[in-house]
């Protein structure tokens, strides 16, 4: 049986003109891509349902760039290497959309962008997530080996996880249903 290959492998076959490789890179990670894209520029996206593709289209580009010139990534920091560079390139053109200003297309047929929440619903999400990351930081292991691999965990890759862990895959979504349980009740003791 062969070893899939790792995303850096595919990258840079991708950036040697192999459309295969390329093909599997972005099922891998397109939609990730492209979620990173939305949750940085959600209000220009509305405006413009075709800005979200060329964004993507200039990250991929700039990855198959960096690759193809030998860059160094480490192949377990690709994903890092991939998710920062989309948060760059989204940062960058929403800059270049901020200097151009308002266009015609940008208000045509649009309907007006929602304000931002009261800064009272920011401020409780905020004390709700640094409550969460208490409990978080104050597990014990076996707890903190699964909150490791909680990307592999949230994307359903439990036997990825379960293999890094050196665990069964039954044992590690038992656990993982026991310490979502246990940070559930500890969060619901916390004061509101």
């Amino acid at each position: 049986m062969n070893k899939p290959a790792d995303d850096l492998e595919l990258a840079r076959s991708a950036g040697r003109g192999d459309s295969s490789a390329l093909r599997e890179l972005l099922a891998r990670h397109d939609r990730q891509v492209r979620y990173a894209i939305f949750r940085l520029s959600r209000r220009q996206c509305a405006r413009d349902p075709e800005w979200l593709d060329g964004v993507a289209a200039d990250c991929w580009s700039a990855l198959l760039d960096a690759v193809s010139r030998r860059r160094p990534i480490a192949a377990q920091a690709f994903r890092s290497y991939l998710l920062n560079l989309v948060r760059n390139r989204t940062i960058s053109a929403l800059r270049r959309v901020k200097r151009q200003g308002p266009t015609s297309a940008d208000t045509r047929g649009h309907e007006p962008i929602q304000e931002q929440p009261p800064l009272w619903e920011t401020l409780a999400s905020l004390e709700d997530l640094d409550a969460l990351r208490n409990v978080v930081q104050g597990l014990d292991e076996p707890d903190t080996g699964l909150m490791a691999e909680l990307d592999l965990i949230v994307e359903n890759r439990w036997t990825e996880a379960a293999s890094r862990l050196g665990i069964a895959e039954s044992t590690l979504r038992s656990r993982w249903k026991a310490l979502i349980h246990k940070i559930r009740s500890q969060l619901q003791k916390l004061p509101s």
